[in-house]
C-alpha cells in the first residue's frame, strides 16, 4: 500500500534550509559525532587521488623501477597500497560508527516524539480519511527514519566526494598541469553518468511503486476471498485484474525502452571520455616526450576513478529527497495547534465530594469536507451525583457523542458541559479523564498481558483488588483456567480473546480505576442474558459515590436508572424513570415495547 501523506499543512516546506535546520536541531546532542564523522569523510575522501599516485608509480616500477618516485621497486608500492588500506579502513571505521550512532538515535528521537504528538492529537484528526491508523503507523515505521537523509550521513559523503575530486584535481594538476585539465573538463560527463545509473534505479522504483491499481485490485481480492468464493465470482476478479494490467503495459513499454537508452549511454559515456584521455595522453603528451607514462597513469587514474566514486553521492539524492519529505510531514505534525491540550498542566482538579454531571444547552457538529455535519442540538441533560442515569434512542441519534463530549475527546460548538458544577474546560484534562472511567462497545484493549490491560498505568494496586474487579466483571471464572492465569498474552487489540472476554476485561480494568464517574456505551452488549445480569449489579454499585452514564439499546438493562433520557435525531425527546417513560406511551414505549414483543 502506497503510503499517503498526513493532512497536515507545514509552511516550511518551502524552505528546505528550514528543514534541514529542524532536522539538525533534532540531533544537537550528537553533534560532536557528527564532526568526528565528517572529518573522517574528508580524510577517507583523499583515498582514490592518493591511489592513483600509487598506481602509476606501482606500474611504472614493473617497467623502470629506476623511472617510479625516488627509485622505488613494486614490493614497495605494494606496502604503500596495504599502508593506504589501513588508513581508509580506519577512517571509513570512524565514519561508519559516528553516523550510526547519529542515525539510530535521530530514527528513536523522531519516532518519540512523532508518537508522543499523535497520541495528543484531538480525536477529529484521526476522524480525517488521510489519517488512517495504516498511514500512521506507516509514517512512523518508515518516515521517522528517512530524516538520516538530510543527517551528518548525508552530509559526510557530499563532503567525501567533494574532497575526492578536490584532491583528484589537485593530483592531476600537480603532475601534469595539461593532461589533468583536460581530464577535470571530462568530470562533469562522468558525473552525469553516475547521475544516470541512480536515476534510472529510482526511476524503476518510482514506477513499480506508482503501479498500484492492479496491486490494489489483487489485495482487495485476496482480503475478501471467502466472499469472492462464496459468490463464485473468482472468474470476473480475475478478469478485473488482468484489466488493470493491461492499462498499465503501454507505459511500463514506454518506460523501459527509454530507460533501457539512459543506461546504454551512462555506460558507453565511461569509455568514450577513457578514449579521449588515452588518445590526448599519448598521442600528444607521452609520445612527444613532453610528459612520461607515470605522469599520464596518475593523471589519468586520478580523474576517472576519483569522478566515478564521487558520482556515488547521487545515490544519497532520493535519501534527501525523502528526507525533505518527511521532515516537513514531521515538522507539520509536531507544530499543528490542538484544540483540545492534552499536555495542559495548569487548570484546575476535579473535588472530591460532588462528581455531577451537566449539560447545558449542549450543540455538537462534526468537521466534515462537505460542511459542518450537525449531531447534537440543544441538549439539556443532569446526571446527578452517585445516581445512574441512562441515554436510549434510536441508532445515530448522538447518544454516544455525549459520552465523547464528558470525556473532552472534542468540546461542543455551543454550550457547555459542567463537572462538579465547573465547566470542564477549567480542569487540567489528565486530572478530569482520571475521574473517569469509559467502556465502549468494542470493549478495546491494548495487548500485552490480561494483567497489563487490566492496570493500565494504575501501580498501587492489590493482587486482591485485581482479583475482586475480574469477578465483578464475570472475567476471573475464565482467567483462572487459563494455564498463565492473568499473565497470558491477549494479542494485538485482544485477537486472542473473544468479543465478551474482551468486555468484562474493559470493565474490570473500568471498575479497577475506582471512578468518580462511569461512562458506559453498549457496555454488556457482547455479554450473555447471565453475565449481563451479573455485571450490571456491579456497574450499578459505588456506594452512592459513584455517578454513572449509560448509553444502552437494550432498554430493560437500564429500567432501574434513576433518570432515562431518550434521544431522537440529535435531539433529547424526553425524559423521566422508566415508569413514567411508558406511561406517556412515547417513543420510549415504542422502543420496549417492540423488544419485548422480540424477546418474546
Amino acid at each position: 500500500m502506497a503510503n499517503r501523506p498526513l493532512s497536515i499543512d507545514c509552511s516550511a516546506k518551502s524552505s528546505r534550509w528550514a528543514l534541514v535546520k529542524f532536522v539538525w536541531h533534532l540531533n544537537t546532542p550528537e553533534r560532536r559525532f557528527i564532526l568526528i564523522g565528517i572529518l573522517a569523510s574528508a580524510f577517507a575522501g583523499a583515498g582514490y587521488p592518493i591511489q592513483a599516485i600509487l598506481f602509476g608509480n606501482a606500474v611504472v616500477s614493473i617497467v623502470s623501477p629506476d623511472s617510479a618516485t625516488d627509485g622505488h621497486d613494486p614490493k614497495f608500492w605494494a606496502l604503500m597500497y596495504v599502508a593506504l588500506g589501513k588508513c581508509q579502513f580506519i577512517f571509513y571505521t570512524i565514519q561508519g560508527i559516528c553516523f550510526a550512532l547519529t542515525s539510530s538515535r535521530l530514527a528513536y528521537r523522531t519516532r518519540t516524539k512523532a508518537f508522543t504528538s499523535l497520541i495528543n492529537q484531538d480525536m477529529s484528526f484521526f476522524n480525517q480519511v488521510e489519517n488512517s491508523s495504516g498511514t500512521l503507523t506507516a509514517f512512523l515505521a518508515t518516515e521517522a527514519s528517512r530524516l538520516t537523509g538530510v543527517s551528518g550521513t548525508t552530509f559526510g559523503a557530499i563532503l567525501n566526494s567533494v574532497m575526492t575530486l578536490v584532491a583528484a584535481i589537485a593530483v592531476a594538476c600537480s603532475f601534469g598541469w595539461k593532461l589533468g585539465l583536460v581530464a577535470a573538463s571530462t568530470i562533469p560527463i562522468l558525473l552525469t553518468c553516475g547521475f544516470l545509473r541512480f536515476w534510472i534505479i529510482s526511476w524503476t522504483e518510482s514506477h513499480a511503486a506508482r503501479a498500484t491499481d492492479a496491486a490494489g485490485a489483487a489485495c482487495e481480492a485476496v482480503s475478501a476471498v471467502t466472499t469472492v468464493t462464496s459468490l463464485g465470482i473468482q472468474d470476473t476478479i480475475v478478469d478485473r485484474y488482468c484489466e488493470k494490467l493491461q492499462a498499465e503495459q503501454p507505459q511500463t513499454l514506454r518506460f523501459n525502452i527509454v530507460s533501457s537508452i539512459m543506461y546504454a549511454a551512462s555506460q558507453s559515456l565511461v569509455f568514450w571520455v577513457t578514449s579521449l584521455l588515452f588518445w590526448y595522453g599519448s598521442v600528444k603528451l607521452v609520445a612527444s616526450g613532453e610528459y612520461s607514462v607515470q605522469q599520464f597513469f596518475i593523471c589519468f587514474t586520478a580523474i576517472v576513478w576519483s569522478s566515478q566514486a564521487a558520482g556515488m553521492v547521487f545515490s544519497y539524492a532520493p535519501d534527501i529527497a525523502g528526507a525533505g519529505s518527511a521532515a516537513a510531514q514531521l515538522v507539520g505534525l509536531l507544530f499543528t495547534p490542538t484544540t483540545i491540550d492534552v499536555g495542559l498542566q495548569h487548570g484546575e482538579v476535579p473535588g472530591q465530594t460532588s462528581t455531577g454531571v451537566m449539560l447545558s444547552s449542549v450543540e455538537f457538529e462534526y468537521p466534515s469536507p462537505h460542511g459542518p455535519c450537525t449531531v447534537l442540538q440543544n441538549i439539556n441533560l443532569t446526571a446527578k451525583h452517585g445516581q445512574l442515569t441512562a441515554i436510549v434512542g434510536t441508532s445515530g441519534s448522538g447518544k454516544s457523542t455525549i459520552l465523547d463530549l464528558i470525556e473532552r475527546f472534542y468540546d461542543p460548538t455551543r454550550g457547555t458541559i459542567l463537572v462538579g458544577g465547573k465547566d470542564v474546560r477549567e480542569y487540567k484534562l489528565a486530572n478530569l479523564r482520571r475521574t473517569m472511567s469509559y467502556v465502549g462497545q468494542g470493549g478495546w484493549i491494548v495487548g500485552g498481558t490480561i494483567r497489563d490491560c487490566l492496570l493500565s498505568d494504575e501501580e498501587n494496586v492489590s493482587e486482591d483488588e485485581v482479583i475482586g474487579a475480574c469477578k465483578s466483571a464475570n472475567i476471573y471464572d475464565f482467567i483462572i483456567s487459563l494455564p498463565n492465569g492473568l499473565d497470558t498474552p491477549v494479542g494485538g487489540k485482544g485477537s486472542r480473546v473473544s468479543g465478551g472476554q474482551k468486555q468484562r476485561i474493559a470493565i474490570a480494568r473500568a471498575l479497577l480505576r475506582k471512578p468518580r464517574i462511569l461512562l458506559l456505551d453498549e457496555a454488556t452488549s457482547a455479554l450473555d442474558t447471565i453475565s449481563e445480569k451479573h455485571v450490571q449489579s456491579a456497574l450499578s454499585g459505588g456506594g452512592g459515590e459513584r455517578t454513572t452514564i449509560a448509553v444502552a439499546h437494550r432498554l430493560a438493562s437500564i429500567a432501574h436508572a434513576n433518570c432515562i433520557y431518550v434521544m431522537d435525531q440529535g435531539k433529547i425527546v424526553d425524559c423521566g424513570s422508566h415508569e413514567e417513560l411508558l406511561a406517556r406511551q412515547g417513543l420510549y414505549w415504542q422502543l420496549f415495547t417492540l423488544q419485548e414483543t422480540d424477546t418474546g
